[in-house]
């Protein structure tokens, strides 16, 4: 499944450094924990299949943040973490 995960070119406002992939991971929870919307989307690949994004703005001069998440087989698959080009 393609994936455009790039947590490492990410600035981290909380820290002044950039994500790692734990703090992605730890950032994507906290977001989706205290109630961040998530909208779910089709897939182009796997076609059919289901994914769920979060868009947010890390701060006033950073460009937005996207992440793609996938649930499949009882676990989470990271899909997307980058500066949203859009």
């Amino acid at each position: 499944m393609p994936c455009d995960w790039q947590p490492t070119t990410v600035s981290n406002p909380t820290s002044g450094i950039c994500f790692t992939d734990i703090t992605a991971w730890g950032r994507i929870a906290d977001l989706a924990e205290g109630g961040h919307p998530i909208d779910e989307m089709q897939l182009e690949q796997p076609k059919g299949e289901v994914g769920h994004v979060m868009r947010v703005k890390l701060d006033e001069k950073s460009p937005e943040l996207y992440i793609k998440i996938q649930l499949k087989r009882g676990k989470i698959f990271g899909r997307s973490f980058h500066y949203s080009t859009k």
